[in-house]
């Protein structure tokens, strides 16, 4: 898990950057008001946490995989990692 701040992005359009990052595509898919899934395959979420704080979630993550993420996060979309875990 990946929690952290996008102070310059929309939801759903971080959404699809995420999904364009993660996957190549756009894909996502709003399932309930508080979560968006990042690509069809049901491995990624996005949940918006109130202002421009998310978590962002992954099935399979290990501590290692979320940390270099987390990097790409910050140089890419410009957010601020509040906690990686």
């Amino acid at each position: 898990m990946i929690r952290f701040y996008a102070r310059r992005w929309q939801q759903v359009e971080l959404a699809q950057r995420l999904c364009q990052l993660i996957y190549g595509t756009a894909d996502v898919w709003r399932p309930s008001p508080d979560r968006l899934q990042i690509g069809s395959a049901n491995d990624w979420w996005l949940h918006p946490k109130g202002g421009e704080e998310y978590l962002l979630h992954y099935r399979y993550a290990d501590l290692e995989r979320m940390r270099h993420l987390a990097v790409v996060l910050e140089w890419f979309l410009g957010a601020e990692i509040i906690e990686v875990s």
